[in-house]
Formats: structure tokens, C-alpha cells, sequence
């Protein structure tokens, strides 16, 4: 039976809004403004016929100085919703139906904390903008999405949750470019059943204590999500935890996390049918944070490749203790893992690598395995089709490659390969390694064979 996974959804929390404030409709052209003043707002903007617009008052808050909704026709153009300083709470739509917007739909949500909700389906002809200066914000869609353009969300210093949680059928999609930067405080975004047709970046800065989350999870019947260009998440201070799953990328994915404590990836397949396929490369540089950990491929241990990468794959992580693990990976391109100072391990599994693969695994003791995981039933080998170097550094460490007697754990070896274990007391255990053409080249291994009780000395 198939690993089920848990659904990552939203918490509301209790809202701090105390609205006292008023907010002004007005018609200009054919766009609506909707203006908030500098005391606390809650409104609702719901559409009941096309181009019409009802705005109706909650929790004290009046428009136009009444408490009744007010009802504004014949807006073809933007929406704009500026509410101002003060703690405001804003909600868009109603469950069952649409609300859509002729060109761009802006909300600023001033310093003060923001709360947005968006319900039923949500409409932009062109671009969606969402800001807010300083103070908490939680913008969270549980509608189906279809934006024309851009999707750009930028958040000021507080706590950040932005969600596109899809609650209904369909996918949500962005015909251009998504967004979303956090400038300063924790920030939770996730997005599921995604299709965007430009690139998607996550730019989020945090201070030492705070979290920073990134989903981006396919989650939808409809299948995989998509992206037409690049997929790109770079993350300042405290600790990172970004997942990219069950999405097929036409260009490029890359990652620059450079925590205060730690960080944590997930790259590849978890659930949905079929083969993720990544059409550019992918490039991975962490040089900070401890006992972290990167997951490329297959994400749930079921058998069967995870991951198709048609361009090159680099690794790069700095001090600290990591763990990678390459599974069920196809790489069409070149690979290069490199590993700084700390205790490092390394694990490929029922992977193939069709361009050359160089490994530098820094100082410290180090682990290196291949085809050597237990409780996993392989049914495929890890196949390295160009040349092969492996450095492992300063330090006492280990090489295990394939496991004896088991056809399914085998290493295949098809090009010139060089295993270095450089400076220190070094082990490698070459129980099941298939050769074609020139022989691999083992050096400075001080001992071979499977580890005993008092191998690898600290």
C-alpha cells in the first residue's frame, strides 16, 4: 500500500483585528478603490453579478460612514484596496462563487497587522499585488486561483503566512511570474496544485530565532504541479525548511539557504503518479547551518525512480553536519557533491548518472554509501555511465559500495573511476561493484572490507 502523506494546511489563529475604523468605496473610471483609514477595518468583498462589487461592514467597521453593504456596478478595470494603518482583516469572495477582476487586483495592507481570506474561486484578468509595510500579515486563498499575469506578495519585518491551499477541484494558475518576498520575521508559504507560466522565487530573510517554510507541493488530483521557468528560493537567518514536490520544472531549480541553526530540502517525487522531470539543472548552496539534511528524488522509500533531471546537478553545503540522500535520481548532465567540514553522509540509491560524478566530502569522518540502505527492497542498481572521483577529505572515513550477494544492490561502474580516500585511517568496503571497461582505482584506503567494532577510531 502506498505511504500516505500528511497534508500541510493552516491554523487559524485568533485574530487580533479590533475594528473601529471606516472605509471609503469610490468608483474612479472603471476601477474601485477601497480606502481604509488609519483605525483598525474588516471588510468583505463579494460579487454577485459580473463587473459589480458589494463591500459589507463587520465587527463595527462602517463604508461610507453606514453600516449597510454598498454596492458598486460597472467596475471592468482594478481593484484596489488600501486599508491603511491599524490592524485590518479584509475577506474576498463567498464559498460556491466567483469573484473576478477585469485587470489587477492591489491590496496594501499599510503597517498594522493584515489578514487576508479568499474564498470560492478568485479571478485576476491581469496581475495580483499584495503588500504590507510592517506588522504580522496571514493571506491565506482556500479558493481555486487564476491569475493573468504576475503574482508578487512582499511582506515588511513581522510573522508572514501566505497560502494557496486550493480547497476545491482544479489547479491554480499564474500565467507569468509568482513571487513572494519576506522581508524580516518567520514566514510559513505554501502553495499546492500550482501552474505557473513564468518562474516562481521565494526570498525570505528571518533573525536568528525565527522559522522560514517554503511548500510548494503538488497536492492535486489534476496531477503534478508545473512551471514554465525557473524555480528559485534564497533564505537569510534562522532555520529553513523548503520542500519542492511533485512538480515538473521547464527550467531551472535553485537553492541558496544560508541559515542561522539549520536547514532541510526535499526535491522530487512523494505520492502522484508518474515521474517529476526538472528540464534545466539544478544547483543547491548551503555553506551554514548544522545537522541539516537534503532529499533528492523518491521522498517516501516506495520503489521506482523519483526524479528525472535533464541538466546538471551541484551540491554544494558548507560546515556543519549534513545528510544527502540521492534516490531513485536520473541526471542527464554532470553531478558535483561537495561537503565542507562536519560530519557528513552521503547515500545513493537506484540512481543513474549519465554525465561524470566527482564527490569531495571536506574534513571531518565522513560516510559514503551506495546501494547499502537497509529495510529498502531495491529493485534497481546505481549506475554511473562517465567518470567517476571521489574524494573524501581530512578525516577517518568510509566508502561502502553495494551490499554482497544481493543483484539489486549492485554498483555498475561504466567509465575510469577514482575512490581517494585522502588523509586519515580510511575504509572502504567494495562488497558489490560491477566494472566495465577500466578498472576503478582505489587510494589511500588503510582498510577494506565491512566494518568492524573498532574501525573509523574518532
Amino acid at each position: 500500500m502506498a505511504a500516505r502523506r500528511a497534508r500541510l494546511t493552516f491554523e487559524l489563529l485568533e485574530s487580533r483585528v479590533n475594528p473601529v475604523g471606516n472605509v471609503i468605496v469610490k468608483p474612479i473610471g472603471s476601477s474601485l478603490y477601497v480606502t481604509g483609514d488609519t483605525a483598525d477595518n474588516d471588510v468583505s468583498i463579494s460579487q454577485t453579478a459580473s463587473n459589480s462589487f458589494t463591500i459589507t461592514p463587520r465587527s463595527g467597521t462602517t463604508v461610507n460612514s453606514g453600516t449597510a453593504p454598498v454596492r458598486i456596478d460597472n467596475v471592468m478595470g482594478d481593484l484596489v484596496i488600501r486599508l491603511g494603518n491599524g490592524n485590518d482583516r479584509i475577506g474576498l469572495g463567498a464559498f460556491g462563487m466567483t469573484l473576478r477582476v477585469g485587470r489587477d487586483l492591489i491590496l496594501n495592507g499599510g503597517n498594522g497587522d493584515f489578514e487576508l481570506n479568499a474564498i470560492g474561486h478568485l479571478g485576476v484578468g491581469r496581475d495580483l499585488i499584495v503588500s504590507h509595510a510592517i506588522g504580522d500579515n496571514r493571506l491565506t486563498d482556500f479558493s481555486t486561483l487564476t491569475v493573468g499575469r504576475d503574482f508578487r506578495v512582499s511582506t515588511g519585518p513581522g510573522n508572514s503566512e501566505t497560502g494557496v491551499l486550493n480547497s476545491g477541484p482544479g489547479v491554480n494558475s499564474v500565467g507569468r511570474n509568482l513571487s513572494v518576498i519576506n522581508k524580516l520575521g518567520s514566514s510559513s508559504n505554501i502553495f499546492n496544485a500550482m501552474a505557473v507560466g513564468g518562474d516562481v522565487l521565494f526570498n525570505s530573510a528571518a533573525r536568528r530565532d525565527d522559522n522560514i517554510f517554503n511548500y510548494f507541493d503538488g497536492g492535486s488530483e489534476e496531477g503534478r504541479q508545473t512551471i514554465v521557468g525557473d524555480f528559485v528560493v534564497r533564505a537569510r537567518g534562522g532555520s529553513a525548511i523548503i520542500n519542492f514536490i511533485d512538480t515538473d520544472t521547464r527550467g531551472d531549480v535553485r537553492m541558496d539557504l544560508r541559515p542561522s541553526t539549520y536547514w532541510q530540502a526535499q526535491i522530487g517525487k512523494a505520492l502522484l503518479p508518474g515521474i517529476p522531470v526538472i528540464g534545466g539543472s539544478i544547483s543547491f548552496f548551503a555553506p551554514t547551518g548544522d545537522y541539516n539534511q537534503l532529499r533528492l528524488g523518491e521522498l517516501n522509500d516506495v520503489n521506482g525512480s523519483g526524479l528525472t533531471l535533464l541538466g546538471d546537478l551541484s551540491v554544494n553545503v558548507g560546515t556543519g553536519s549534513e545528510t544527502i540522500l540521492l534516490s531513485g535520481l536520473t541526471v542527464g548532465g554532470d553531478t558535483s557533491v561537495k561537503t565542507g567540514a562536519g560530519l557528513d553522509e552521503v547515500d545513493i540509491e537506484d540512481s543513474i548518472f549519465r554525465g561524470s560524478f566527482e564527490l569531495w566530502t571536506g574534513t571531518w569522518n565522513d560516510v559514503v554509501k551506495i546501494e547499502r540502505r537497509e529495510g529498502v527492497d531495491n529493485l534497481s542498481s546505481t549506475q554511473f555511465w562517465d567518470d567517476v572521483y571521489f574524494n573524501l577529505g581530512y578525516g577517518n572515513d568510509t566508502l561502502d559500495l553495494g551490499r554482497a550477494g544481493d543483484q539489486g544492490t549492485v554498483v555498475r561502474i561504466l567509465e575510469m573511476a577514482i575512490f581517494d580516500g585522502s588523509i586519515g585511517i580510511d575504509r572502504r568496503d567494495a562488497a558489490n561493484v560491477e566494472e566495465f571497461g577500466v578498472k576503478g582505482r582505489y587510494v589511500r584506503f588503510e582498510q577494506s572490507g565491512p566494518a568492524s567494532l573498532f574501525d573509523n577510531p574518532l
